[in-house]
């Protein structure tokens, strides 16, 4: 028997991504992909494209979408589905899940006469307790790593195979995707990776499985002149398809007529280096450092499938924001469950559960602002259309734990604003929504210690290649000084409302985390009360001084009207001294650099004296005022991350950070007005 070489690409961009970016990642990576392909009409392969991908294909690049039907029709082509916004699928609830897999199903029938009944699992990530919904959706095999079975015991030779694993008495079959194949297509000469599949005609079953990310077939660094003008793929295509050991093969055909190795159970898991980006930070390092040394002992190869990373659902808990995005889904799921998929308010909510924005690893994801926007966007766009289908009358105002962090928050809701405060941190505003714009201005990230940070401190820049060309997991790092220089880490929340105490005040040592906190107020939880107009929180703390500690009290008080937010701030201490009460403030827009306070660039000052202020962001097309009842000086600076992605290192503008310190004695109050207008009011 030949080798069977099951050959997947899958295709993939986040929901409403910069079009320029998915227009790029077409015309270098999936069209010419496909055109090279349909030169080769022996060459049988498997596609996972996205939903949203393949309609933006269908709608702005009909060329290509002709291109994948004519593949189809020649029989070229098996289309595997998924969830049609690309969800992590044990991540979101079951009824959104059939949503998600039909939604796709219907699509690839309606556009190719397939019914597809193989599933891309988003990042591999695998969990059991999704076998019954893929089951009744029709599907029969799915793709995890080799990884998954090797970190319960299997070796690697008995992995070119496939097998059947079951939940609850639903059986679904699972092909092993081989990671050397992942490593070597397409980033090394063709004859190193045909020998190696040649070389598996010693194994029993002889099933060879490739199924990777479409984009290292052009978007990735250095592989558009690699694939297509040094002519990677059409050596590849040429060399293959004229080796007689080795035969290209659809899922569906090897299904049907070889039998299973065996009946397997796997762990919840993803791919190797999704583990390890889900650790927290110093468990990272960890994992890095005793992977280094297996590596330089030479034994990797042998140890390193029985060192295992954390799961997938632990970015929930290492991100906060990761977090409340998340359990505003889920929040919204429960309220929208009786709704069709067609429903425009449930597929509001199916774009808002597209998985990029959840994570981060080699891949921005979470850091990337576009894509929390995104997120938003269609979490209030959901959540403001239910609202008036059910006739919600304003101003209401909910309390509960909607994030499920065992603190309950406050969810104030008018006609324009949606806010919802925290009790874990004080009575902090963490989500502030404008409804007419679907625009969340406390889409804030915290600056926070990254495993990968102390290699981009000690980077070299040195990424030489000698056969083939770099993966994007093996590059080394190009790092600038203003990079290095940004990696400061925050030891409370980006929210607003946040409360400090200090003796006095320097711009610069704040926006370094170098001052001198004497409250304990900026990351301590309060007792929430309300009422029918308004919210309170309240916080017994202390401010403490030469080892002793003063007893302060503090009161907060918010009130949702329309388009303003009131707030009243009372505090009392017992300390006599003098302090400087400084409130600060956490912005998100969508041109963080190019926001004005009063009619001044963030870029030109760093602070202003007056009453009132007004931030204005000329593509938000609107202006937020902030407004206090006595002059005072507001001080800003803007909250940059460092981060690694598939490019390298991005310094990365979050949010506007606004300081506004106040000097009191015992006793203070004050009165603060959030508002929100169009920008030429």
């Amino acid at each position: 028997m030949n080798t069977q070489l099951l050959f997947g690409i899958h295709c993939h961009q986040p929901v409403e991504n910069f079009y320029s970016v998915v227009d790029d990642a077409i015309f270098k990576c999936y069209k010419p992909f496909l055109e090279v392909s349909s030169q080769y009409k022996n060459f049988k392969f498997n596609v996972h494209f996205s939903g949203w991908l393949l309609d933006y294909i269908r709608l702005h690049h009909e060329d290509v979408f002709m291109l994948l039907k004519k593949l189809t029709e020649n029989g070229q082509i098996e289309f595997f589905s998924g969830g049609f916004y690309e969800p992590i699928l044990a991540a979101i609830p079951s009824k959104d899940r059939i949503a998600q897999i039909k939604k796709l199903n219907d699509y690839i029938y309606k556009h190719f006469g397939q019914k597809p009944h193989g599933l891309w699992l988003t990042e591999r990530v695998w969990d059991p307790s999704v076998i019954p919904d893929l089951v009744y959706c029709g599907i029969d095999y799915i793709t995890v790593d080799d990884y998954h079975f090797l970190s319960v015991g299997y070796n690697k030779e008995d992995l070119f195979s496939y097998y059947i694993t079951e939940q609850d008495g639903c059986q679904l079959k699972v092909f092993p995707i081989d990671k050397h194949l992942r490593y070597i297509i397409p980033f090394k000469e063709v004859s190193e990776i045909t020998n190696y599949l040649t070389s598996l005609e010693k194994a029993d079953d002889k099933i060879a499985v490739i199924f990777d990310d479409g984009e290292k077939f052009g978007v990735w660094p250095g592989t558009y002149d690699w694939v297509y003008n040094k002519g990677w793929l059409s050596t590849f295509l040429e060399n293959l398809l004229t080796e007689k050991k080795i035969e290209t093969n659809h899922f569906s055909n090897v299904a049907d007529n070889y039998k299973p190795k065996s009946v397997a159970y796997l762990p919840i898991t993803s791919y190797m280096e999704m583990g390890e980006w889900s650790l927290f930070a110093d468990s990272y390092e960890l994992f890095d450092e005793c992977i280094n040394y297996l590596k330089h002992q030479g034994l990797l190869d042998r140890y390193q499938y029985i060192i295992k990373g954390g799961i997938w659902k632990n970015f929930l808990s290492k991100y906060s924001e990761s977090n409340h995005i998340h359990k505003r889904i889920l929040d919204l799921s429960k309220r929208l469950e009786e709704l069709d998929e067609n429903d425009p308010i449930k597929n509001a909510l199916l774009k808002a559960e597209c998985n990029d924005v959840f994570w981060h690893g080699i891949f921005g994801g979470l850091y990337l602002p576009n894509l929390r926007n995104n997120a938003y966007r269609f979490i209030i766009e959901a959540d403001k259309l239910f609202n008036e289908k059910m006739n919600i009358r304003y101003p209401s105002i909910d309390i509960y734990d909607i994030n499920y962090d065992g603190y309950n928050e406050a969810i104030l809701k008018s006609e324009d604003l949606t806010a919802i405060f925290t009790g874990k941190f004080n009575g902090q505003l963490v989500e502030l929504d404008i409804l007419e714009e679907n625009f969340n201005l406390q889409n804030t990230l915290t600056r926070r210690k990254e495993g990968y940070h102390k290699h981009i401190l000690d980077a070299s820049g040195n990424n030489s290649q000698k056969d083939g060309i770099t993966t994007i997991h093996e590059m080394s790092l190009d790092v600038s000084n203003e990079a290095k220089e940004n990696i400061i880490y925050d030891w409370y929340s980006r929210n607003s409302f946040v409360d400090h105490f200090t003796k006095e005040f320097n711009l610069l040592e704040f926006s370094k985390m170098n001052f001198n906190e004497l409250g304990d107020f900026a990351n301590k939880d309060a007792r929430l009360t309300a009422d029918e107009r308004s919210t309170s929180f309240e916080r017994l703390g202390g401010i403490f001084i030469n080892n002793q500690r003063y007893k302060t009290i503090m009161k907060k008080n918010f009130l949702l009207e329309k388009n303003m937010l009131n707030a009243y701030i009372d505090i009392n201490t017992e300390l006599s001294d003098e302090l400087l009460y400084i409130l600060e403030f956490n912005f998100h827009f969508y041109h963080i650099c190019n926001t004005t306070i009063n009619d001044i660039s963030t870029k030109e000052a760093s602070q202003l004296t007056e009453r009132k202020f007004k931030i204005s962001d000329g593509v938000l097309n609107k202006s937020i005022y902030i407004e206090f009842n006595r002059e005072v000086t507001i001080h800003w600076y803007i909250v940059k991350t460092v981060s690694q992605s598939e490019k390298g290192v991005d310094l990365t503008d979050q949010c506007i950070c606004l300081l506004v310190p106040f000097p009191f004695t015992r006793e203070f109050n004050d009165n603060v007005k959030i508002y929100v207008e169009d920008l030429h009011v």
